[in-house]
């Protein structure tokens, strides 16, 4: 399969391919849990603290009274992943903030938290002003003569709870003010600690996992969600040799609503399986729903083949198993399905009685009504178009992916190109 980026009137557009990163990589990350956090100190509260788990899909936002400062907003539930034997050195924190004011709204301060409400060590970044047209500030350094946290217990990033805490301040004794934080952003920096043992075998052998009780974590914390921990460098799933392998050939953001060609790899299939991306690949950005080959009672999601979610009809309504908490309805007037995720994103498919497309997606919006709509793809592999757009300043811009795929010959049915166009 080959894949290309195009643009046009002079819009820029990108591609790229990459697969998972090992555990450890030096990355930002974005949180997975946000809150507007009035435990402590303040006076104004966040509103769609939510939208900071994502960069561009709206912003959290604040009123601020005179002399005001607002509560923390707290982010929270880092995927950290620390390979075996090492230490956390230093923490950096990237957020975007915006005000209405050039002068007196500013930053009170970030602070590190181990419970997601209390601040520890030092607060650092205050006064950093936050400008009406927006900027992306860093704030972090070594965790002991930055931070200010003396023996720091690296196990503490991997809690859900671990995060950083933002206040704002409205420093004008007449006015009230307006803020806003579109994304916030962690980094940990880290090495192979000095009393870790370069023989892992040796019966005296420490590392900073279990070199005394004081810094050893509870075991039901030291859980590693990510590659390294369940799985190999290969990567390879311990538990049941499951191929835990990603790729994305064509990405864009903004928009409100990511949106890219992400193929995602399966060797645990029942049988072989082909969309048009070769054998067992599928496509996250492409979920669909298909009918339990075992009963006609339950439908599966499936777009990232490796973590499915199944759903029962019971009495009329699909309740998820295995503890998630999407939603799944069905509307026979309209004969489709709507798939509502935790954060309210709605995903619409085709019911299964459609003539083309049977259990495939119709739609996706974002929780801020962005949404991106597919059309095209009619009986014999006609082109496919995944399409949005956004309208700022009375310019409206377009973009689509166009998916044109082999009509004929032995490729038949197999996607030829992804192009990503875009026009104003």
């Amino acid at each position: 399969m080959s894949s290309s980026s195009s643009s046009s009137n002079s819009s820029s557009s990108s591609s790229s391919s990459s697969s998972s990163p090992s555990c450890g990589a030096l990355i930002y990350h974005l949180p997975g849990s946000a809150a507007n956090e009035t435990a402590g100190a303040g006076d104004a509260d966040w509103t769609n603290y939510n939208n900071i788990k994502e960069v561009g899909n709206g912003v959290a936002t604040a009123a601020i009274g005179n002399n005001e400062i607002t509560h923390y907003l707290a982010a929270t539930n880092f995927p950290f992943c620390l390979p075996p034997g090492h230490k956390v050195d230093a923490i950096y924190v990237k957020y975007h903030a915006k005000s209405d004011d050039d002068t007196y709204v500013k930053s009170n301060g970030v602070n590190l938290t181990y419970n997601g409400e209390t601040p520890v060590g030092l607060r650092k970044g205050a006064n950093e002003v936050w400008p009406t047209s927006g900027n992306e500030l860093t704030v972090g350094g070594d965790v002991e003569t930055f931070w200010g946290i003396s023996n720091f217990e690296s196990w503490r990033v991997l809690v859900a709870t671990f995060g950083v805490l933002i206040q704002g301040v409205n420093d004008e004794r007449h006015e009230n003010h307006s803020v806003e934080i579109d994304y916030v952003k962690v980094l940990i920096e880290h090495s192979e600690s000095s009393s870790s043992s370069s023989d892992s075998s040796s019966s005296d052998s420490s590392s900073s996992w279990s070199s005394s009780s004081s810094n050893a974590a509870p075991e039901d914390e030291m859980a590693c969600p990510c590659e390294g921990k369940d799985v190999s460098e290969k990567p390879i799933r311990y538990a049941n040799g499951t191929t835990m392998y990603e790729t994305t050939d064509v990405s864009a953001g903004g928009f409100g609503l990511g949106w890219a060609h992400n193929r995602v790899y399966s060797n645990r299939m029942a049988y072989d399986f082909n969309r048009g991306n070769g054998t067992n690949w599928y496509l996250e950005d492409w979920p669909y729903l298909i009918v339990s080959p075992n009963t006609t009672s339950a439908i599966g999601l499936m777009g990232n083949v490796n973590r499915p979610t199944w759903f029962v009809n019971q009495s009329g309504s699909y309740k998820a198993l295995y503890g998630a908490l999407t939603e799944l309805t069905h509307d026979s007037g309209t004969a489709t399905f709507s798939l509502l995720d935790t954060d309210g994103t709605k995903t619409v498919f085709h019911d299964f009685t459609h003539a083309e497309r049977p259990g495939l997606m119709k739609s996706v919006t974002s929780p801020g009504g962005n949404t991106v709509e597919v059309t095209g793809g009619g009986s014999g592999y006609q082109d496919l178009f995944a399409e949005r757009e956004f309208t700022s300043g009375g310019v409206t811009t377009y973009e689509r992916f166009k998916y044109e795929f082999h009509t004929s010959g032995s490729q038949y049915g197999q996607l030829n190109i992804c192009t990503l166009q875009r026009k104003k």
